[in-house]
C-alpha cells in the first residue's frame, strides 16, 4: 500500500504531465467517457457535452505547476458541477484562474457566499442550485438531490448531489455521505453507474473501526441498485494517514457491495485514466 510520503513524492513527480495528458485525452475524447482528474473529481464526455464535477486541484504547488496551461487545458468545459465547498472539492484558487472563461459554475445554494467569493468569478456564470432542481445542457438533464453529508446527529452541511441522465443512460453522485442510514433520495429510476465516495468512519488503519462501517458504505450505496459502481475518493493527498482511504478498503467494500447486488459491476478507478461509463 502507498505510504503518504510515496503518495506525495508521486504527485511531485507525475500531477503536471498526467493533468495535461488527460486533458488532451478530452479535448479529443469520444462519448460516454470520464476520467478522474482527482481523488474526488471528475471530466465527463457526455452527450455531446463535456463538462466536470468539483474540478480542483489540492495543493498550490500542483496549481503552479499547471498555470501557464489551466486556461487551454480547460477550454473544452462548458460547465462545472460543484457538490459542496470543502477544499477536496471546492477550490477557489482555480475558479479564479477561470474567471475570465465562459465556463459555467452550478453551485449549492446553501454554500456561504464567502466561500463564493472566494472564487472571484463573474456572477453572471454563477448558478445556484437546490434540492428539486433539474439543470437542462443539451442532451443532459441533472437532477439535483440533497445528499447527506453530516453524522447522525450532527449539524447540516450543505451538499448536492447529481444524478445525470443522458441518452445512453444514467450517473448517480451521491459524493460525500457520512450518515448511512439517511434513505430520503428521490426516486431515481434506473442507475446505469453509482459514482460513490468511499467513507467508514475516523479511522483507516485498525480494521475493527472501519470494517463495520465498510459494511454500512456497502448497505448505503446498495440502495441505489445501479449496474455499475465507481468507488472514488481514494488516497485524498490532503489527508493524514489516518483518514486516507485505499485499494484495501475499497476491495472490502466492493466484496460486500457485490454480496448484495451480485449482479453488478464494482471498480476503483485510478488517478489520470480514462474509462467508458456504460
Amino acid at each position: 500500500m502507498i505510504t503518504i510520503e510515496e503518495l506525495h513524492a508521486l504527485y511531485d513527480r507525475e500531477f503536471a504531465a498526467s493533468w495535461r495528458r488527460t486533458f488532451a485525452e478530452f479535448a479529443k475524447a469520444s462519448e460516454d467517457r470520464i476520467w478522474l482528474a482527482g481523488p474526488s473529481s471528475y471530466l465527463f464526455s457526455l452527450a455531446g457535452q463535456k463538462f466536470a464535477v468539483d474540478l480542483q486541484i489540492r495543493r498550490e504547488k500542483d496549481l503552479l505547476a499547471v498555470a501557464d496551461t489551466l486556461v487551454a487545458d480547460t477550454a473544452p468545459l462548458s460547465f462545472i458541477l460543484i457538490t459542496h465547498p470543502h477544499g477536496d472539492h471546492m477550490c477557489p484558487p482555480l475558479m479564479q484562474a477561470l474567471r475570465d472563461t465562459d465556463i459555467r459554475w452550478y453551485i449549492p445554494a446553501d454554500c456561504p457566499k464567502k466561500m463564493v467569493d472566494k472564487g472571484n468569478l463573474k456572477p453572471e456564470n454563477i448558478i445556484r442550485v437546490r434540492d428539486g432542481d433539474v439543470i437542462r445542457e443539451g442532451d443532459l438533464s441533472i437532477r439535483v438531490f440533497n445528499s447527506c453529508h453530516v453524522r447522525p446527529g450532527g449539524k447540516p452541511y450543505p451538499q448536492c448531489g447529481y444524478a445525470i441522465q443522458s441518452p445512453a443512460g444514467q450517473i448517480v453522485m451521491p459524493v460525500d455521505v457520512r450518515d448511512y442510514s439517511y434513505r430520503d433520495y428521490p426516486a431515481l429510476g434506473d442507475v446505469d453507474l453509482c459514482i460513490s465516495h468511499v467513507w467508514a468512519g475516523d479511522d483507516a488503519i485498525n480494521p475493527e473501526n472501519y470494517l463495520p462501517m465498510l459494511e454500512q458504505f456497502a448497505r448505503f450505496s446498495a440502495q441505489f441498485a445501479a449496474k455499475k459502481y465507481f468507488l472514488c475518493h481514494l488516497y485524498e493527498i490532503g489527508r493524514p494517514e489516518k483518514f486516507m482511504w485505499t485499494d484495501k478498503h475499497a476491495s472490502i467494500a466492493a466484496d460486500n457491495l457485490q454480496k448484495l447486488l451480485s449482479r453488478c459491476t464494482v471498480e476503483a478507478p485510478q488517478l489520470w485514466t480514462e474509462y467508458e461509463i456504460f
